[in-house]
């Protein structure tokens, strides 16, 4: 590869139906074909039943991230722990606990961080054959804060959509 990483950061928003593994699966199947690779998750919500805060921070690959997430769901005792870890992480914390006020109960915002491998490969390609990349608008490296942090700084500048069904046209 030549040159920096390059990232692309999704913030998605859900209503508080249940994921039962569709997203982590999805990651693993996007990332299995070589083209992307997921190098940060974020998951941050409000528990349904207790309104307690539920919050996930994963780095690592889709694989870490499904053993992650089902480890989140399965278990309450380690659900506890990775939401107790999260929210003591120093520059995270605050925006994290922001967003999580700002949700509706059920609710909940994920911030996934993927690399595109496809685009080094091809960067690589084109700087071998004497080329050079003229545009190139995809995030370059890992700066000092998280791209996820980025990501909610930016989703809270914009406030929490309310995501329920019955605010959602139809």
């Amino acid at each position: 590869m030549s040159g920096p990483e390059r990232t692309e950061t999704f913030v998605l928003a859900f209503d508080g139906s249940g994921f039962e593994g569709r997203l982590a699966g999805a990651l693993e199947r996007a990332e299995s074909g070589g083209s992307m690779k997921v190098v940060e998750a974020l998951f941050v919500g409000r528990d349904p039943g207790s309104d307690e805060p539920l919050v996930l921070h994963v780095r690592g690959d889709a694989g870490k991230l499904a053993r992650a997430i089902t480890d989140f769901r399965l278990d309450g005792a380690r659900r506890r722990a990775a939401t107790e870890q999260a929210l003591a992480d120093g520059e995270q914390a605050p925006t994290v606990r922001r967003v999580v006020a700002l949700l509706p109960p059920g609710g909940s915002a994920i911030v996934v961080t993927v690399r595109h491998a496809w685009l080094d490969v091809l960067t690589d390609a084109v700087t071998r054959t004497g080329g050079r990349v003229l545009v190139d608008e995809t995030a370059e490296g890992m700066p000092g804060d998280s791209p996820a942090h980025r990501a909610f700084t930016a989703l809270l500048a914009d406030q929490v959509p309310d995501c329920s069904p019955e605010a959602t046209p139809r």
